[in-house]
């Protein structure tokens, strides 16, 4: 707890903006997310994030994003999603495709997700438009613990690989958190995320994620309690 706060104090007062002589910034992310278990083995799902960057001084945008997912053999899941971000500098349209499974270890659950993520934002300045479009390759490997009834930790790493690009990993993207139930079905999801980023041609970016979501499940007909995070 005293390095998160002292991660969180050094980013505060790194200052605005990341730039060459000042790469680091704090953000705060809050969100809510509603899944559906559902028959047949689908699930489906909504999650809404307000982002504050700067410092989490400022609005950086709203995210919307919209996920189905369906178990096809064992612990294997394929998964689908679609994420429109309305952001300071633009709109982003995202889609994404892959597969997830889990198993327990002893008092552990490992996790292990691919997907295949192609981005396109539109920028509007000055009453012109331009596109720019990335495609990434993201691996994430996930370990959790539930402590009691009402209480996990989690842990994950991300990379965001972006072949042909000059640099292989775009940003790595390493979560630590916990899940509390406040209730059967709704969840507090308390995080914070350490992501340096190598995507600038020139120098290199760090950011300190400090988040909040409320997540509520829900049982539809035949399906299976507990949507994965």
């Amino acid at each position: 707890m005293r390095r998160l706060l002292l991660v969180a104090l050094v980013a505060t007062t790194a200052g605005a903006q990341t730039s060459r002589s000042d790469p680091t910034d704090l953000q705060a992310w809050y969100g809510g997310s509603l899944r559906l278990d559902l028959p047949d083995r689908w699930r489906a799902s909504a999650e809404y994030r307000l982002r504050m960057v700067d410092n989490a001084q400022q609005v950086r945008g709203s995210y919307l994003t919209l996920g189905a997912s369906r178990r096809v053999a064992g612990p294997l899941r394929l998964l689908s999603s679609y994420r429109l971000a309305l952001v300071d500098n633009g709109t982003f349209h995202r889609i994404a495709a892959g597969a997830e499974a889990e198993r327990d270890v002893g008092t552990l659950t490992l996790g292990l997700r691919g997907l295949v993520q192609y981005q396109k934002q539109n920028f509007t300045d000055n009453d012109e438009t331009s596109s720019d479009e990335d495609t990434f390759v993201r691996a994430r490997l996930e370990v959790s613990r539930r402590l009691s009834r009402r209480v996990d930790l989690y842990a994950s790493s991300e990379p965001y690989l972006a072949f042909g690009a000059d640099h292989l990993v775009d940003n790595w993207r390493n979560t630590v958190g916990t899940k509390l139930e406040l209730a059967k079905g709704r969840k507090l999801n308390l995080f914070y995320i350490y992501r340096p980023d190598y995507a600038k041609a020139t120098y290199n970016r760090t950011f300190h994620v400090i988040g909040v979501d409320l997540d509520w499940t829900v049982k539809v007909g035949g399906g299976k309690a507990g949507a994965p995070r």
